[in-house]
């Protein structure tokens, strides 16, 4: 097994880089848990059953996550978009949500608005207003109109609202793309409170069996899934309205 995962191993556990190694070692020769816990304790450093068999369960995740990165790797490489850096990234990844942001762009996806936006020549504009490379947008997206400088597209915009709004499209994929975007996000959301209040004219039963969770403010963090759950089913039946305290201007003062 990778450097990597061992180093990653050691420190979830509280382990030696060694003592999994060598306990990796063993469950690959085929030895079984109770046996290396029992028989094998001067190769683990004495580790008993319970560490052993959580240094099993990671093992298995890590020997799945390398293959992973195997389809990845040949599915960007194919696109010819695989660079050294993207490599790089992907293959030193010992986190699978982190695998999985990394890869997000490149990965085949259903037909978008940003795809659209993409299909009628947006992209420059697009790649523009990123940059923030323009004085006025408004000015730059005549160009892309249909029939237009660079409207040579069939699906070329009409108007200067539509190729704005397609280029806002492309960018915005691109950032929920991003990974160091995607985790900056969820950090923020693990500080924040979901809160609930009965919903106007919600119906009587269906508040009767809601009723723990008509006036809720708890950390998105420590929330039982189930709660959660239910209050999201809630929502869904006119019972609840809910919200999270989230502040967008600082949202995006960490984004950018």
């Amino acid at each position: 097994m990778k450097e990597i995962y061992i180093k990653e191993m050691a420190a979830l556990l509280s382990l030696k880089e060694w003592q999994v190694e060598n306990c990796v070692e063993l469950l690959d020769e085929g030895a079984t848990v109770p046996f290396i816990s029992r028989y094998r304790k001067e190769r683990t450093g004495s580790m008993d059953d319970v560490a052993v068999a959580a240094v099993k369960h990671y093992t298995d995740i890590f020997t799945a996550m390398e293959k992973r990165k195997e389809g990845i790797l040949e599915t960007i490489e194919g696109l010819g978009k695989l660079t050294g850096e993207l490599r790089a990234a992907i293959e030193n990844c010992v986190n699978s949500t982190a695998l999985e942001d990394l890869y997000l762009p490149y990965r085949p996806k259903r037909r978008t608005r940003a795809t659209v936006a993409r299909e009628a020549g947006l992209e420059p504009l697009a790649e523009r207003m990123w940059n923030v490379a323009m004085v006025d947008p408004a000015l730059e997206a005549r160009d892309y109109l249909k029939g237009a400088r660079f409207g040579k597209s069939e699906t070329a915009p009409a108007s200067v609202e539509e190729a704005l709004a397609g280029a806002r499209d492309i960018i915005a994929e691109r950032f929920a793309e991003t990974a160091s975007v995607r985790e900056t996000v969820r950090e923020i959301m693990r500080t924040r409170r979901i809160e609930t209040k009965q919903a106007k004219n919600a119906d009587p039963e269906k508040t009767a069996k809601y009723r723990a969770h008509l006036s809720v403010s708890e950390s998105l963090q420590h929330i039982a899934p189930h709660r959660l759950l239910a209050i999201l089913r809630a929502r869904e039946e006119g019972v609840l309205n809910v919200s999270i305290d989230t502040d967008p201007e600082k949202c995006a003062k960490k984004i950018y």
